[in-house]
């Protein structure tokens, strides 16, 4: 599993506590020799989809990185059971990253979605991306549509990969934006480090998993973070406010790390 020793919990949670602010939960810079810089190792995990109490389908996660640094992040997402019969759609999410120091760097993303994906005629792609010409800018040229390269701006799906990394290096959680192919948003945090049991899929219970809670004008969005393994996200919640609908990532169970 981990070729070396996790932060304990507790050690983290002190850190963060110091490091709350008076008005609001806000997090300051911390002292930069409290802690050696970690990367996210490369891994493997399943999320079983949930969505108004059923169970939709499977999400396959995997993360590899060449010289540690240049990642992609790949999602693959298959309806299951009956929800295979009302939507016989799959998606492939491909997020490219840049892990170096204590910097986690978001680069593109880009999804398809069809019946088929192995044929170009029965899948739609929509994808955004830091301008080439213009680093400080972010365009999906589909939609011709661009928007500023926020410090710390993610897509929906490696969000709370970036959650995971913040906490893995005792950064700060209150400059984070979420990118979505119409908008960009800011993500507010409203709580953090929730001592909460989580139960995976397989009916393994985490007892110390960690609750962050955030919130964008559209969502609010839960993540659930287990430090036993390497803060890796457990679950996600993410609530439309608009729709009153929540869509629930759980991990089948503990990810495969390298």
């Amino acid at each position: 599993m981990l070729s070396h020793p996790i932060i304990s919990k507790r050690s983290k949670v002190k850190a963060y506590q110091r490091s709350l602010g008076i008005v609001g939960i806000m997090f300051t810079l911390l002292a930069p020799s409290l802690a050696k810089a970690e990367s996210i190792p490369e891994f493997n995990a399943s999320f079983n989809i949930h969505a108004l109490g059923i169970k939709l389908g499977v999400s396959n996660h995997s993360l590899a990185c060449q010289q540690t640094e240049n990642c992609t992040l790949t999602a693959i997402s298959k309806p299951k059971g009956l929800a295979k019969l009302l939507l016989n759609e799959s998606s492939l999410e491909t997020i490219n990253l840049r892990q170096a120091a204590t910097k986690f760097t978001w680069l593109s993303y880009e999804k398809k979605v069809g019946s088929d994906l192995s044929d170009p005629n029965e899948y739609k792609v929509d994808a955004y991306f830091l301008n080439t010409q213009n680093p400080a800018e972010i365009i999906n040229p589909a939609r011709k549509q661009s928007w500023p390269a926020q410090t710390e701006i993610y897509d929906s799906t490696s969000m709370a990969y970036a959650v995971q990394f913040n906490v893995l290096n005792e950064k700060p959680l209150n400059a984070l934006f979420l990118q979505e192919n119409k908008r960009q948003q800011p993500l507010t945090l409203k709580k953090a480090f929730t001592d909460t049991t989580l139960e995976l899929d397989n009916g393994q219970t985490i007892v110390n998993s960690q609750l962050f809670e955030f919130e964008t004008e559209r969502s609010k969005v839960k993540i659930w973070l287990l430090p036993s393994y390497h803060y890796f996200p457990g679950r996600v919640d993410v609530y439309n406010i608009k729709k009153d609908k929540t869509l629930t990532l759980v991990l089948q169970e503990p990810p495969k790390m390298q």
